[in-house]
């Protein structure tokens, strides 16, 4: 059986549509990642997208679309109802027999680090 993450990650952008969209070109850039959902928030000002794919798919696009969102959201400017921690948190889950969810640290890991 083909394992598929799906990986939820959390940005620290939900009014600036062009950002969101660079960020999920970003995410996407990377072959066999199938976007499913991108769900920005005005009052949080936090977008969250959900992507599935190929563990090593999920992680590089995960990094991809850290790195882009790094690039364009400035954190001293970000103000919203949630509390800031950076621009992402990512959430990475294996679903196994389509049912349950194993979270997978050990794999985000493997990538590095901003």
């Amino acid at each position: 059986m083909r394992k598929l993450i799906e990986c939820v990650p959390n940005f620290s952008e939900g009014r600036d549509l062009e950002v969101i969209r660079q960020i999920t070109d970003a995410i996407e850039s990377v072959d066999g990642v199938s976007l499913l959902d991108v769900d920005p928030g005005a009052s949080t000002n936090r977008t969250v997208v959900t992507f599935v794919s190929s563990p090593d798919a999920a992680v590089e696009a995960a990094f991809r679309g850290i790195k882009k969102a790094a690039e364009l959201i400035d954190m001293r400017k970000q103000v919203g109802k949630t509390r800031r921690r950076g621009v992402e948190h990512p959430r990475l889950s294996l679903r196994k027999s389509g049912k349950k969810r194993v979270a997978l640290e050990s794999l985000g890991r493997s990538r590095g680090r901003i």
